[in-house]
């Protein structure tokens, strides 16, 4: 089967629960790397429900990046996903796939706070749409996470915690945190 059918069809089921993967995930079966979590499945769902309203990072493990990574090509807008508060910038949409590879970046600096002020993509020209931009370097930076999880993902977690999936692309994620 083709992986994006595999995938489109696994997220369908984790919207409407009725997959075989969703019922095992149900029932504590593991999965294999290619399977969404049930944490990050449900996280997903309701930011595409237009139900997520959160401030904090959410509760993500270093286990769910393979689940995120699965989401990272997404180009689905979604309107509500995790805010920093602390931003000036308001953003009223991002694409599915960018949240996902900003929530890895969360992940990577600990998990405890959102990863950066916005999930944009920086450097970014100003008087241009700041989203645009940002999107228009969307397979780089998905190229970017997923080289760094090939590379990574046998380390141990704080020695991969290290090492910066964007650290010679020229990008960083928007905001002064950006290690």
């Amino acid at each position: 089967m083709n992986r994006n059918l595999a995938l489109g069809l696994l997220t369908l089921g984790v919207l409407v629960g009725s997959t075989p993967a969703v019922m095992a995930v149900r029932q504590g079966a593991r999965f294999q790397s290619h399977s969404v979590s049930e944490r990050v499945g449900k996280l997903f769902a309701k930011m595409r429900e237009g139900k997520y309203s959160g401030i904090r990072f959410p509760e993500l493990v270093w286990q769910d990046i393979p689940a995120l990574l699965e989401f990272g090509g997404s180009r689905k807008i979604l309107k509500t996903f995790p805010d920093n508060s602390l931003s000036s910038y308001l953003q009223e949409e991002c694409t599915e796939g960018m949240i996902a590879l900003w929530l890895v970046e969360g992940i990577r600096k600990g998990g405890k706070d959102l990863p950066s002020l916005n999930p944009l993509i920086t450097p970014l020209k100003s008087g241009v749409d700041y989203q645009k931009q940002s999107e228009n370097r969307h397979g780089e930076v998905l190229d970017a996470y997923q080289k760094w999880w090939d590379r990574v993902r046998s380390l141990p977690i704080e020695e991969a915690k290290k090492i910066n999936p964007l650290a010679k692309s020229g990008l960083a994620w928007y905001g002064p945190s950006q290690r």
